[in-house]
Order: C-alpha cells, then sequence, then structure tokens
C-alpha cells in the first residue's frame, strides 16, 4: 500500500472494494467487501495448487474468460502446474 502503484489500483478499485494492509494470519473475508493487501517483501508469493485460484467461489460463480485465464497464465509462464493433482474442478 505503500508502493507509488497503489494509487492506480485505488482509482482502478473505485471504492468497491475494502483494500487493507494484511498483516499475515488475517481473518477470512468471505461474504465482506475486504480484500488484504500484502507487501510482497514481507509477505513473498507461494504458489499453491493453480486449482485454488482458478475455480468458482462458494457463493459467486465466475464466467468462462476468468476461467481461461489459467490456461493463458501457464502458457505465459507466469504459474506452473505443482506436483498435486488437479481435481477436475
Amino acid at each position: 500500500m505503500d508502493s507509488p502503484l497503489f494509487k492506480s489500483i485505488e482509482a482502478a478499485n473505485n471504492g468497491r472494494l475494502e483494500l487493507v494492509a494484511g498483516k499475515g494470519n488475517d481473518a477470512d473475508t468471505v461474504n465482506t467487501k475486504k480484500v488484504w493487501v500484502y507487501d510482497s517483501n514481507k509477505y513473498p508469493f507461494h504458489q499453491g495448487e493453480v486449482y485454488h485460484q482458478f475455480h468458482d467461489d462458494m457463493q459467486d460463480r465466475y464466467s468462462q474468460d476468468y476461467h481461461k485465464l489459467k490456461d493463458v497464465l501457464i502458457a505465459s509462464g507466469k504459474i506452473a502446474k505443482v506436483d498435486c493433482p488437479e481435481v477436475g474442478f
């Protein structure tokens, strides 16, 4: 949130979501509009199973365009399949 790029994120958000500085071990945000924003220098990215990123939420169903992003990101090398098997979702 201290990045000079954060102003662009706030502008794109346009007040739709509550952007809050994450401190690690933060509470779940299901049924809220809260999004934890983490400093990637303090909390580096560790990729988990691709499935966990690209499936429908417990309450919301996402568009096919969203689901297609998985293949685009894998093909571009931005994310990689991991050893855990996909579960068919």
